[in-house]
């Protein structure tokens, strides 16, 4: 996450709004963290490309003069888009976001609406949203500009997304 000098605020920025973001849950990051671990060993066993966790800014319009960016709690970059990828964040979509809805309205408000709108507009291929107070996960898919709820990953197919292995 990005973080001002001189402060200890993490936000976001977009439309060139700076939007605050709270400290995350322990629910959340252990979520996250089961989540990173699945994801990155999937990902290197099939040499589909590179995962990124939360500190990673996504600028999702590609443009380097626009400071404008997003925060996912985890990215996924196939290895035939790595040039995307620089030293300050990613500059283009990623092909897979992951969301980790934290508790309070403004909150699922943020993942469930704004920032779905966002992926689906700047076409970030799969957008994960995971709910931690009801253990569950909705993929999503852009298919024609719009995303569409699918059963399974088509980014990471074949993944198996067990309920114990990310909340229990």
């Amino acid at each position: 996450m990005l973080y001002e000098l001189e402060t200890d605020e993490r936000f976001e920025l977009w439309d060139g709004e700076k939007q605050l973001m709270t400290p995350s849950g322990t629910d959340h990051e252990y979520i996250l963290s089961n989540l990173n671990a699945l994801l990155h060993s999937f990902v290197k066993a099939n040499n589909i490309g590179k995962i990124y966790a939360n500190n990673t800014a996504l600028y999702l319009h590609g443009d380097v003069t626009c400071r404008d960016y997003r925060l996912g709690d985890l990215s996924i970059v196939h290895r035939d888009r790595l040039d995307i990828v620089q030293a300050r964040g990613i500059y283009g979509p990623p092909d897979l976001v992951v969301e980790i809805v934290s508790p309070g309205k403004k909150n699922a408000e943020r993942d469930l609406v704004e920032k779905y709108a966002i992926y689906e507009r700047y076409g970030v291929q799969e957008y994960w949203i995971v709910t931690p107070y009801l253990e569950e996960i909705k993929l999503y898919s852009l298919q024609d500009g719009k995303y569409s709820l699918i059963p399974s990953s088509q980014v990471l197919q074949g993944i198996e997304l067990n309920h114990e292995d990310i909340f229990e």
